[in-house]
């Protein structure tokens, strides 16, 4: 299986980083990449983003006013800005780079010089959006995750809750690692009203 660069967290996309990190042997590249992948996935769905930078065309409702804060940050660059109740989204119903200001890391959009129409998707955005890098705190949570999992398959733990041994139990957790939960919750979406 091939590494899903897509949506990689982990800095320069190569599983010889992790390899070190977990002290794995060349025999295990395939599993260690599909736990890149399943970690990096993870970080996705914990925080409702798409975390790694990539073009986008997102469509959003109108409310009158001239705000837009987006699902996604940071936005990178803007394509184009459209808004338009008939939906053609053609170059006449363009808004001007000029007659807006882009707050890139906080996913917010503020209009300038005129307000969004009202409607149900009546904005398209094009743009760029998520880290070219990734934020070293994201990356050491994805890595952290990718160890916990990879040590429960080593320790043969899958779908083992506890184990008792010389009078001791010893009960695992299949929650997150606190310490992962964490940062994926300052990553998260929030969601605007």
């Amino acid at each position: 299986m091939a590494l899903d660069t897509t949506n990689c967290l982990i800095n320069g996309g190569t599983w010889t980083t992790v390899q070190t990190y977990l002290g794995a042997t060349d025999s295990e590249k395939t599993f260690v990449e599909g736990l890149i992948d399943a970690a990096s996935w993870r970080a996705n769905t914990e925080t409702g983003r798409l975390l790694l930078a990539r073009n986008r065309t997102d469509y959003y409702d109108g409310i009158g006013g001239v705000r837009l804060a987006t699902r996604q940050r940071p936005i990178n660059a803007v394509s184009s800005l459209h808004c338009d109740t008939s939906y053609a989204f053609g170059d006449d119903v363009l808004i001007d780079s000029d007659s807006y200001q882009l707050y890139g890391d906080r996913g917010l959009i503020v209009l300038t010089t005129t307000v969004f129409a009202t409607g149900p998707r009546v904005i398209r955005l094009q743009d760029n959006e998520g880290y070219g890098t990734v934020p070293y705190d994201l990356e050491d949570a994805v890595k952290q995750l990718i160890l916990h999992i990879y040590k429960k398959q080593r320790e043969k733990r899958v779908g083992v809750k506890s184990i008792s041994t010389e009078g001791r139990t010893i009960t695992y957790s299949d929650a997150l690692p606190d310490d992962v939960a964490a940062v994926f919750n300052c990553y998260r979406r929030l969601v605007v009203l």
